[in-house]
């Protein structure tokens, strides 16, 4: 039986030499090698475990991510994209709406809405609970889902979401920030 597996294993590296000397050579996607089109793996989403913002990332999902090219671009964004839509609940709190401002674009002031209020007097503004959706249109732009909600008494979002805004976000001074929204 091993001796099978030998003359197997010998046939296989001789054929790959004789391939070598005639000049054909195997797709990179065959020999491990990975190009942006390549579907997205879970390698490709390992970010999402790492610091930045590791416990804030477990609030993306990954819809809409389907290539290794659009993990790349996903992996630059994340960050900022969290950064900006936790940071519109918190806005009165005092230095964070210079940060709003700093993550926004000049069109993307104008069209600023704050989240609603919520509780008994309202006095408590919506924090951003889900970030999904993911559209990249390029590598300097894309649009995001945003569901802004009450939270459960186990930490998870009431269903549906009270404010729900699909986001677009262009990459601006080596930054993401927020340009308008997508009707």
């Amino acid at each position: 039986m091993t001796s099978r597996y030998k003359v197997l294993f010998l046939l296989s590296c001789c054929l790959l030499v004789g391939a070598q000397r005639m000049g054909i050579t195997p797709s990179p996607d065959a020999v491990g090698k990975r190009n942006d089109q390549s579907p997205v793996t879970a390698a490709d989403l390992a970010f999402l475990r790492a610091e930045p913002a590791r416990k804030q990332k477990q609030k993306v999902a990954t819809d809409g991510i389907q290539t290794r090219g659009e993990a790349v671009v996903l992996e630059s964004a994340v960050v900022d994209v969290i950064r900006f839509s936790n940071s519109l609940s918190m806005w009165k709190i005092p230095g964070n709406y210079e940060k709003v401002m700093s993550r926004a674009t000049k069109r993307g002031i104008e069209l600023l809405q704050w989240p609603p209020k919520y509780g008994a007097d309202k006095s408590v503004p919506l924090g951003s609970s889900r970030i999904s959706g993911w559209k990249i249109s390029s590598s300097s732009e894309l649009s995001v889902r945003v569901d802004y909600g009450d939270m459960d008494s186990n930490g998870g979002l009431k269903w549906p979401p009270i404010v729900t805004w699909r986001m677009v976000f262009v990459k601006e001074d080596g930054r993401w920030k927020f340009d308008r929204y997508e009707e």
